[in-house]
């Protein structure tokens, strides 16, 4: 794989590119600063497989870096991973929004550095075929039998919203602000009622139009003093804010919230959509699968609102509300956020397999049970 590593730190620059160079044979190009990548990457034959960028540097940081190398030809989903020693919140946000996948915290742990890039790159190669099969299924939609259904259902790619990103870089910046100390962090679903109205729209552009109108109304109104959001598919909308909401009442949020994007609809000349705010819940700190069940709460909160607002979504949910719990239609977004959950778990057992106590474990609990 070859690998640009941007650091103005000359020991780190070195200690890592040899790591890398021993441990993992890749084929490592260190920069010293941000400008020197960006001439490398301009002068290089072949597009690079993966970046590892420090945050903090002088001239251009390591966020702009990224902005750069997102627009340069061939890198829109190459994996980008951000290294720092800095737990600023609002420098993650950013970081992300600029296009990073993940974030690393110095001092590297340079054990787990080769997963976390073999990690990036599996993300890069999924983004690259879902974007491969949006634009073959734009072309499909021409087709005057296609209901258009999978539009609605499926986590299509938004551009253009600021805060607004992919849902697996979604999870990695949530993953680096629980660890982060002092955060006040939660998070909030916001669904789209206008499912039927949505799934009718004969061009892929203007159902994407309609899902950035929602996505700029949403960072106006509910992500002001900071946060990231991603669009999940079933016409919802994950948000981590940075600043409790609590004295905001949910009713106020909403209206605020819907006549924000009437405003921007008559700005754009559309169609204003209807936007549903479920309860804020707060995240915590330290325990990454205990906040993925906190997004999972509140996919289920905007599901709630929906009943109550009526919409066709709602009305289903209701009736599967009336059924076992084991033969109801789960929510995607909630199966899939439990079974990130389930292998957070799994890992993070593994990784205390070597400790003396972990085959007394199992043991224990089944005492305590």
């Amino acid at each position: 794989m070859k690998v640009m590593l941007v650091d103005d730190d000359p020991i780190a620059l070195d200690l890592v590119a040899h790591f890398l160079g021993i441990a993992t044979h890749h084929n490592v190009n260190a920069a010293p600063s941000a400008v020197a990548a960006l001439e490398a990457i301009s002068d290089a034959e072949d597009p690079y497989d993966c970046f590892l960028c420090d945050i903090k540097m002088p001239d251009m940081d390591g966020i702009a870096l990224v902005r750069q190398i997102r627009q340069s030809p061939g890198h829109e989903h190459t994996p980008i991973v951000m290294m720092t020693a800095s737990q600023e919140m609002q420098e993650i946000d950013q970081a992300f929004s600029a296009g990073a996948t993940d974030y690393v915290s110095k001092p590297i742990d340079l054990n787990d550095l080769p997963r976390r890039l073999q990690a990036a790159q599996r993300l890069a190669l999924d983004k690259a075929w879902q974007s491969q099969q949006a634009s073959r299924f734009g072309e499909a939609r021409n087709d005057a039998n296609d209901t258009g259904k999978n539009w609605f259902r499926d986590p299509v790619p938004v551009h253009g919203v600021e805060g607004l990103i992919d849902y697996v870089e979604f999870e990695n910046c949530l993953r680096q602000l629980v660890r982060t100390p002092r955060a006040r962090l939660s998070t909030v679903a916001v669904r789209i009622a206008d499912e039927d109205r949505l799934s009718a729209m004969r061009s892929l552009s203007e159902f994407e139009a309609a899902l950035t109108l929602a996505g700029d109304a949403i960072r106006g109104a509910l992500l002001a003093d900071g946060g990231v959001m991603s669009y999940r598919g079933d016409g919802t909308f994950l948000c981590i804010l940075e600043r409790r909401m609590k004295l905001w009442p949910s009713a106020d949020r909403e209206t605020t919230l819907n006549t924000l994007c009437q405003d921007l609809a008559e700005e754009r000349s559309q169609t204003p959509v209807l936007l549903l705010v479920g309860q804020e819940v707060p995240l915590g700190q330290g325990a990454y699968a205990d906040a993925l069940d906190a997004l999972a709460t509140a996919v289920l909160s905007a599901e709630a609102r929906s009943v109550a607002h009526g919409d066709v979504y709602g009305q289903d949910m209701h009736a599967r509300q009336q059924r076992p719990r084991s033969l109801m239609r789960r929510h995607p977004e909630e199966a899939r956020l439990e079974k990130s959950a389930y292998s957070d778990l799994l890992t993070s057992l593994m990784d205390d397999r070597n400790d003396d106590r972990w085959p007394k474990r199992p043991y224990s609990r089944v005492q305590n049970e």
